[in-house]
């Protein structure tokens, strides 16, 4: 039977951000229909962390949406796959810890949570889902493409390319849990992109949308300095910071905030069920609300 759940409407052309999934939900995946395969992903190394608690997290995701939350009340990192395909039917056979992988290493001095999807054979049109869980994170590299991509809570550096390559892209969306004093790089060839920082963040900030659409930023608090606003562009010092943005888009809008929403709580955004991008929705499907 075709799933009714057939599209998470193409994130990557949505102009307001995108809504998100509870994470702490995931574990009781609503499941609509014939909906999508899930299972949790088996993760090796954890006892690592028992000497060495601090977690960067390092995901690569052939195609798909990956979605991050620090939760402080873990002690160990918890991921759950959905996969399906791009026209939103179940894929035959789903066993998550073929599909994704997942283990926890030292390095320098800091545990490494590496969660890695990739193509299996026969399965060219598969798109996974990974949600993770955290109880911290400080660094952050994912590489991802054809969906979106939602991280809430992480520190550090932060790198994400989403699409490139002859891939495409998809919607990103990033909000620290700590003032940004560290590097952060956001890439997408089609997408719009939010960048969300708490006060006493800073940053060297260059903006770039494609076709000169909105680059921008919205600071609450703190100085903003140097600003250069072009079609397309903006730059600007905030607070005096060395550290450098860099958000850029090739089809999209760019959009920075910094301290906390006067309207409106970023915060509280949920998926009702599983979508998947690419497809387009059966009639009978629900919308994000």
């Amino acid at each position: 039977m075709r799933s009714p759940v057939r599209v998470m409407l193409e994130l990557s052309r949505r102009p307001m951000p995108v809504l998100t999934v509870a994470l702490a939900g995931l574990l009781s995946l609503v499941q609509i229909g014939c909906s999508s395969r899930s299972a949790p992903v088996p993760i090796s190394g954890v006892e690592v962390l028992e000497h060495t608690p601090t977690i960067a997290v390092d995901v690569e995701n052939v195609r798909g949406a990956v979605l991050i939350r620090v939760n402080n009340k873990l002690t160990a990192p918890r991921i759950v796959a959905n996969a399906g395909t791009q026209t939103g039917e179940p894929v035959e056979n789903y066993q998550g810890g073929k599909w994704v992988t997942a283990q926890i290493t030292e390095t320098d001095g800091r545990a490494v949570l590496s969660v890695r999807n990739t193509v299996q054979e026969n399965e060219s049109d598969r798109w996974v889902q990974v949600a993770i869980e955290v109880p911290s994170c400080d660094g952050l590299r994912i590489k991802n493409s054809d969906g979106a991509i939602d991280v809430r809570g992480v520190n550090g550096a932060i790198t994400i390319e989403n699409g490139g390559a002859g891939r495409p892209g998809g919607y990103i969306y990033v909000a620290t849990g700590k003032p940004a004093t560290s590097p952060i790089s956001l890439t997408t060839p089609n997408g719009d992109i939010d960048l969300i920082l708490p006060t006493d963040s800073t940053g060297n900030i260059e903006l770039t949308s494609g076709n000169g659409r909105l680059a921008a930023i919205v600071a609450w608090t703190g100085q903003v300095t140097n600003s250069v606003i072009k079609p397309g562009q903006y730059s600007g010092l905030l607070n005096w910071g060395t550290n450098p943005i860099r958000a850029k888009t090739g089809e999209g809008e760019v959009r920075l905030h910094v301290g906390p929403y006067r309207f409106g709580n970023p915060h509280i955004r949920y998926y009702n069920s599983w979508w998947f991008s690419h497809a387009r929705p059966a009639p009978s499907a629900t919308r994000p609300a």
